[in-house]
This record gives structure tokens, sequence and C-alpha cells, in this order.
């Protein structure tokens, strides 16, 4: 296994960096998902009311806006390939006061957590704000019932201490740049391929697999206390692993994790990777020593001690 450090290395360094294909921070641009939230909550929280009901106090948009991309092969085959683009979005929304209000209550339909969906996947603002529009609406509605149990159940309960249900936050404003969702699928396609392929030079390996994950977007948080949140989201890892025999017939399996905070990154990994592959080395044989001569396990480091943690 020696050889698979000296060719894995520069081609981890040419073939990774460029699964992203463009500049991952680009100059300012117009965000309609902004936008969207900031109208459909402004509307929401002056006009959002059921005759004779309350109006809500507190509403909150969490939302991811996502492109993924998921690759696996072995041998120079590729094994499966997903490329995702994903809005999951979370609404809470509160009715009554800071004191006691709709949430911390188990219900019959409540969700602790708020009210989960997904919005589409196009820039239309109109588009955008009626699946805001229609989420928020069922949200409030959930919680006009879990306000009502929740009262209900607490009538005949004596309360010796009162804990407010919520309490009310500084706002915090922070909007990052907003990444290019550009993830080059064939590109990715032909890395995990080649990576893979190199494990076909050697005879030993019987078992082997390359899987490459990569994720561009933004973490949206706005509410009606005034926070707007956009976080820019980046991440790329990829994972070499593979398996032989030794000659006294003991398994030996071992894999590499590589992790940066963008795929454009990953060639900087290249002193990790070198340090990763002569552990894996180093480790192989140490177990197929120790099948051997079971008396000499005092004193042989194992991958976990070697591995600093991070």
């Amino acid at each position: 296994m020696r050889g698979v450090r000296s060719l894995v290395a520069p081609m981890l360094l040419c073939a990774l960096s460029r699964i992203a294909s463009r500049d991952p921070s680009p100059g300012p641009v117009a965000d309609p998902l902004l936008q969207a939230m900031r109208q459909e909550l402004s509307r929401a929280m002056s006009s959002l009311q059921l005759e004779q009901m309350e109006r809500p106090y507190f509403i909150e948009y969490a939302l991811d806006d996502l492109e993924t991309l998921d690759l696996a092969a072995s041998f120079g085959m590729l094994l499966g390939s997903r490329h995702e683009r994903s809005r999951p979005l979370r609404v809470d929304v509160r009715v009554g006061s800071y004191e006691q209000d709709s949430s911390e209550f188990l219900g019959r339909q409540s969700q602790p957590w708020g009210f989960a969906s997904s919005l589409v996947l196009e820039d239309d603002v109109t588009a955008l704000r009626h699946d805001l529009w229609y989420v928020t609406d069922a949200a409030y509605k959930r919680a006009l019932e879990q306000i009502a149990q929740k009262r209900a159940a607490l009538r005949n309960k004596v309360q010796t201490e009162q804990i407010p249900d919520f309490a009310q936050a500084e706002p915090q404003r922070f909007l990052g740049p907003v990444p290019t969702l550009a993830l080059d699928v064939t590109k990715g396609e032909g890395v995990a391929r080649r990576l893979s392929a190199i494990f076909r030079e050697y005879p030993q390996i019987q078992e082997s697999r390359v899987i490459v994950h990569a994720l561009r977007g933004s973490r949206y948080l706005v509410n009606s206390e005034g926070t707007e949140i956009r976080q820019p989201l980046t991440l790329a890892s990829l994972v070499a692993s593979a398996s032989t025999q030794a000659p006294d017939g003991m398994r030996l399996w071992h894999y590499v994790p590589l992790h940066a905070p963008d795929p454009a990154r990953l060639a900087e990994l290249k002193p990790r990777f070198d340090e990763l592959v002569r552990l894996l080395e180093t480790y192989a044989l140490a177990k197929s020593v120790l099948a051997r001569h079971p008396e000499s396990r005092v004193g042989v480091l194992t991958v976990e001690d070697t591995i600093p943690m991070r």
C-alpha cells in the first residue's frame, strides 16, 4: 500500500479543487429569499389573525438554501451519483406572550421545534412568499390549538414558580456573502472514478471505495424581534477506504477521511492526507504482527492513539 500515498496525493491536489467551478464568495447580489422572508414576516405580524383569536407575538423563519453532491466509486467505476437542491424550512409561530405562550407543551399535534416544510427552488419572490404564507398560516393555527390545550391543562394545576416560556433577545444582524451554487457534477464524478481507479494497481486490495461529498449554500434566520442572519455554508469531504487480508488470514481494513471548509480547498489537505496514509500502513503492519505474535501486544500503538484529535 506504500505506493498509494505517492499517487493519490498529487491527484487529490489536481482534481478535487475543480469540483467547485466558481468563486464561492462573489460580489453583492440580490437575495430573493431574504426579500420574501422580510415581506411575509411583516405581513404576518401586522395582519395574521383569525376572528376573535389572538395574534402571534413572535414569528421566526429558519431556512437552509443548499446544493449537495454525493458520489461513490470503486475501482474506477461509479457506484452512485446524487446532485440535489433543497430549501428546508422551519417556521416558529408563537401565540400568547413571553411569560406564557403556545410552546413547551406536547399536545396531540404539537411540534416542539417548529413547523417543518420546504420552499420552491426558483428565485421567484411571489412563489416564495406563497409558500411562506401557507406554512405560516398552518403554524399559526396549530399554535392556537396548542395554547388552548396548554391553558386547559394548567388551569387545574398549582404553579409555585412562574418561569417565562420565552426570553426576548437583542436583535442580531449578520449578512454574509451568498456562495455561488455551481458544483460541477461531471468533474466530481471524474474525480471519484480516477481516485478509486488507483486501487486497481494493487492486487492485494480486495475491496475499496471512494466517497466524495460537497455542499454549498446559505443558512437564514429571520424573526419578528429584528434578527436577520445569513450565514454561508460550505463543506467538502472525501473518504477513501480499502481492505485486504494479511498472510495469517486476518482481515485488515482502514479509511482515510479528509475534510475542508469548501470544495475548492480540499487540495490544501495534502500534508494531512500523507500522514493518514502512513498511519494506515503502520496500523496494517501492526495488526498483522499481533495476529502472529499476541505476546507483543504491549506497547503497540493503534491509529486512535496516534491520530491527533482536533
